[in-house]
């Protein structure tokens, strides 16, 4: 899978009118789109992973916000961080859980612009609340105002 066809695939998912349900969706890799159905949901990183062709859990690890961080930031089975100033399309950005109750949240890079991720494709309860449609494609001031965000470079994706 090219950096194009994770953003082709992303772009599809968007205008489905897509609940967010936290722990949804993202499963199988193969299927048309992250969600069995729109209104059976999806999450951030059920929609990442199912956006990057890859399942949500692999090798038993459940890639969520804070798996994709660890791995990135670590042993780098699947990603491995880069800085904001080489951030590509196809990219993930990511933060971890911050505090009780604040969930963490990944979404795939879709515009870089002047050394930093400009806009991005993701699956979020405030894209539900405002757009009803849990995936869309926003700016990315969420993730860099969030001092511990990381930019995510999948390993298995082609640079073409």
């Amino acid at each position: 899978m090219t950096r194009a066809d994770v953003l082709a695939r992303a772009r599809k998912a968007i205008g489905h009118h897509v609940a967010y349900i936290l722990g949804a969706g993202g499963f199988d890799p193969a299927a048309e789109f992250p969600f069995t159905s729109p209104e059976h949901g999806c999450d951030c990183s059920g929609f990442a992973m199912w956006g990057l062709g890859k399942a949500r859990q692999v090798d038993g690890v459940w890639y969520g916000t804070d798996a994709i961080v660890a791995d990135a930031s670590g042993a780098g089975l699947l990603f491995y961080a880069v800085p904001y100033a080489d951030a590509l399309p196809g990219d993930l950005i990511v933060y971890p859980h911050q505090k009780p109750g604040h969930h963490g949240h990944v979404g795939i890079i879709s515009v870089v612009d002047g050394g930093k991720p400009i806009r991005v494709i993701h699956c979020s309860n405030g894209n539900w609340k405002a757009f009803s449609d849990a995936i869309a494609e926003t700016q990315s001031s969420l993730w860099l105002n969030v001092s511990n965000s990381i930019v995510a470079r999948p390993k298995f994706i082609e640079a073409v």
